[in-house]
């Protein structure tokens, strides 16, 4: 508020009119520093709201590839159900 109020002092001191169009009262510094203020508090309130409210989601969301299927352990069946290897085949 101090810089607005400032901006406007030095504007009327080199020259800038200030004045209402209707009725010809000059804008007092007051007054810039009043509303400067004003909307500083109403920036501030939407900030934090905006701070408060859940993100949007959008409506699309990443498509993420289906994960691949766990590998057997040892000593786990690979194929449930399956015919067990030949006896003469057993390899270690």
């Amino acid at each position: 508020m101090a810089a607005t109020t400032l901006a406007a002092a030095l504007a009327q001191a080199v020259g800038v009119d200030c004045e209402v169009p209707e009725g010809g009262e000059t804008i007092p510094l007051s007054g810039f520093a009043v509303v400067t203020g004003f909307f500083s508090v109403v920036g501030i309130v939407i900030a934090v709201a905006l701070l408060r409210a859940p993100p949007l989601r959008g409506k699309h969301r990443h498509h993420r590839p289906p994960r691949a299927a766990p590998r057997p352990c040892d000593g786990d069946d690979p194929h449930p159900g399956a015919e067990p290897p030949h006896p003469d085949r057993l390899t270690m």
